[in-house]
């Protein structure tokens, strides 16, 4: 699950911890990871939920108007 692609790997990081702030009880399985991007951006990601699990909490964050998108894993 996506939640956003940043600038540099602070701002992704950042993004995790505001994630994770917001909503520990849904992430709290998850991993937390930044990965680099073509175009040098880096993307906030997390990793190990489950595809409804990770639905939810896209829709969790969109209901607050942040970024998500759920991702097939790799």
């Amino acid at each position: 699950m996506q939640v956003g692609a940043f600038k540099s790997k602070s701002l992704a990081n950042d993004q995790l911890k505001l994630v994770r702030g917001r909503f520990a009880k849904m992430v709290a399985d998850a991993e937390g990871a930044v990965e680099g991007a073509a175009g040098g951006a880096f993307r906030a990601q997390f990793q190990g939920l489950t595809s409804d699990a990770a639905r939810e909490v896209c829709s969790a964050l969109k209901a607050k108007r942040m970024p998500c998108m759920v991702l097939s894993p790799r």
